[in-house]
């Protein structure tokens, strides 16, 4: 039996049927699928096989299709051989294939607000096919189309459009998340279709996006449930809740919450754990429920230094910094806020920075130091002023810098920030495809705050 992935099968099939003509016992297996591979498929087929033969066009894509084969071969008859091309090559990279594939399988999707994933193919990728570069990332993209080794620049593009995104590099890492979903489709990998739009997703959900989010997030869902991959599963449905809460459907997004946080407890994920408990802790303090949203708070800390990951640890302080406000720890509050500011200033992410900063000036006005907060006033300004595209929620900032000069009493200023949150927000909420999602966007306590300043000159008490 010969069993080969792609064109070459049309060939192959017609030699096939002239060697079964001439009585020869010989045949074929296509394979459709690289990733997920229906391995038991192959099994049920290639059971009583003597001789297997794996080939293709390319000795990088040989190897990858043997590499599966090879794991299977204790299925096979004990006589059984394979040959390729070049068999040192393949048996090289049997077992590194076999465990980059296991651990493609289990290993979360890009994941969120954070999705900080790591090069994956010992490169620093963020700058592929980015104008003036010659970085190890382009190095990487033109070996593995040099050598046609469609897997390693699945791999690569997956890398590279990940720390665009950490970079917010918001539309290159857009075009690179087509490119790998575009190539995924050809090649049948549908583990990497599954991430590719799960990272346009999470994208989509960043710039506010909101319908074309649902759809590359449905999708998703979808491939992960045919694939029975729990993982994945947990990853969208975390993902997909913190779109639904930054909406406004807390009750949604908690349920969401809850039931990634069940899976990845099953999973001993802990990284997984991490992310539920902080957006269980932000969606309670959404919510009002000060509390629970501490406790989580608490939670998603001790787990993030317990993983050593640092910028869900400073989420996790931010977190912690709003519950104690609200709870009137008014110290606690500026301690911790300001704890996480620093983590976020030191990975340069201005998008949490800008949170933290508006956070933090709230904190202080509750606190009664509206010197301080006209400061951060300022900070914010300057830092939405600089990239307001990347800024997560551009009408808390600008009503959080707005409060600060009311109370600092530079009502021209803070008139002005006002009526710049407004049609931040009004323009936020004209993106929001469904009626109820809109009613409850807007209804978000700092929006329904803007709003009641805007329409009605009711300001909070601690501006006046």
């Amino acid at each position: 039996i010969v069993v080969a992935l792609g064109s070459v099968n049309g060939t192959l099939k017609e030699a096939v049927d002239a060697l079964r003509e001439r009585g020869e016992s010989v045949g074929s297996l296509s394979i459709c699928s690289f990733r997920p591979f229906p391995l038991a498929d192959v099994q049920a087929a290639l059971e009583a096989v003597s001789t297997l033969v794996v080939i293709d066009s390319l000795r990088s894509t040989t190897a990858e299709l043997a590499t599966v084969v090879l794991a299977a071969r204790p299925f096979f008859a004990t006589d059984g051989t394979i040959t390729s091309a070049d068999h040192r090559i393949l048996r090289q990279r049997a077992a590194a294939g076999a465990q980059r594939d296991e651990q493609q399988r289990h290993r979360p999707p890009e994941q969120d607000r954070e999705d900080r994933l790591r090069p994956e193919v010992g490169c620093e990728p963020a700058e592929l096919r980015i104008e003036g570069g010659h970085s190890r990332g382009e190095q990487a993209s033109r070996l593995a189309e040099a050598e046609a080794n469609q897997a390693l620049l699945v791999q690569t593009l997956r890398a590279a459009s990940a720390s665009a995104f950490v970079k917010q590099q918001f539309d290159t890492a857009r075009a690179l998340g087509e490119q790998m979903l575009e190539l995924c489709r050809a090649i049948g990998d549908r583990v990497g279709e599954t991430d590719a739009h799960t990272r346009l997703a999470t994208i989509a959900a960043r710039v506010f996006q909101i319908e074309r989010a649902r759809q590359h997030y449905t999708r998703a869902s979808t491939l992960a449930e045919a694939m029975h991959d729990r993982t994945r599963q947990a990853a969208i449905a975390l993902n997909s809740a913190i779109l639904t809460v930054h909406l406004g459907r807390y009750d949604d997004g908690l349920a969401l919450f809850r039931q990634a946080e069940a899976i990845f407890a099953t999973l001993n994920d802990r990284r997984g754990q991490t992310l539920c408990a902080l957006n269980i802790a932000y969606a309670a303090s959404r919510q009002g429920d000060f509390h629970t949203a501490k406790q989580s708070a608490v939670r998603s800390l001790e787990l993030a230094r317990s993983v050593n990951l640092p910028l869900l640890e400073a989420m996790a302080l931010g977190n912690l910094g709003l519950a104690e406000r609200e709870l009137g720890e008014l110290d606690e509050a500026v301690a911790h806020t300001q704890a996480g500011l620093e983590l976020h200033r030191q990975f340069g992410q201005q998008s949490e920075v800008g949170l933290d900063l508006a956070d933090l000036a709230v904190t202080y006005l509750r606190a009664g130091q509206r010197d301080r907060a006209r400061q951060l006033g300022a900070e914010i300004m300057a830092l939405h002023d600089a990239a307001p595209d990347q800024m997560v929620q551009p009408q808390y900032l600008l009503w959080a810098a707005a409060q600060a000069y009311q109370a600092s009493g530079d009502l021209s200023h803070a008139a002005e920030l006002l009526q710049r949150a407004y049609t931040s927000l009004q323009q936020r909420a004209a993106a929001i495809p469904d009626a109820e999602s809109q009613t409850t966007f807007l209804v978000l306590s700092f929006n329904r705050q803007l709003l009641d300043a805007h329409d009605h000159d009711l300001w909070p008490e601690y501006c006046r």
